[in-house]
């Protein structure tokens, strides 16, 4: 798993603004420039766990697919080379009640 270090910390002298790590912030940002324009996420809502992130993930899915697990509330996008990208993700009651494999037929952008 790679180490982006401490995801919450305090900055020096204000220890009730938390200080999010850099890929978060790059992460997170807002995106004006979409075609869809994108507010910037508030961090302080966001469990830091939960950011997205390349993790190891061995697995026998070939890359491109996706893998939900509703339990950990994660989804996984799978990546060639054993390595996925991870995001922390809402799980509805149909979700919960579900599993198995499906076939996702629209891929949109």
């Amino acid at each position: 798993m790679r180490d982006y270090g401490s995801h919450a910390t305090h900055s020096a002298g204000s220890p009730s603004s938390p200080k999010h790590p850099d890929h978060a912030l790059l992460m997170y940002r807002a995106m004006p420039e979409e075609a869809f324009p994108i507010p910037a996420a508030n961090l302080a809502r966001l469990d830091p766990r939960f950011f997205r992130e390349v993790v190891d993930y061995p697995s026998n899915e070939e890359p491109g697919a996706v893998v939900v697990d509703t339990v950990n509330r994660y989804l996984y996008h799978i990546q060639p080379g054993g390595l996925t990208t991870r995001y922390g993700v809402g799980i509805g009651r149909a979700g919960f009640e579900w599993s198995g494999r499906a076939h996702i037929a629209y891929k949109r952008e």
